[in-house]
């Protein structure tokens, strides 16, 4: 069981998006646009992603998941992939309305 974290979401960037030294983790967060988390046997996703309020592409593939994340904070996502997780219900995604 892998529950998401902030430690995990700061290891799930990409080269280009890497925390600076003389910046905080809260303005790190808030600067993520995109999120590299697939293959991670993440299989619950907690309150985390509300810091990451500019995100536009989440990448959830290939995990252990059972529902969709509640992703209200997330409002700019345009791409989410859930694929290859263990979903059964589509749900949550109404606030995300650029999806």
């Amino acid at each position: 069981m892998v529950k998401l974290t902030i430690d995990l979401i700061a290891r799930g960037t990409s080269g280009y998006t890497k925390k600076k030294r003389d910046e905080s983790m809260q303005q790190y967060l808030k600067r993520l646009t995109h999120l590299y988390l697939e293959d991670r046997s993440i299989d619950e996703v907690g309150e985390d992603l509300s810091m990451c309020r500019n995100l536009t592409v989440l990448y959830l593939y290939d995990n252990q998941l059972l529902k969709i994340p509640v992703l209200h904070h997330n409002q700019h996502l345009t791409m989410l992939y859930l694929q290859n997780n263990d979903i059964h219900k589509i749900e949550n995604l109404s606030p995300l309305t650029r999806l």
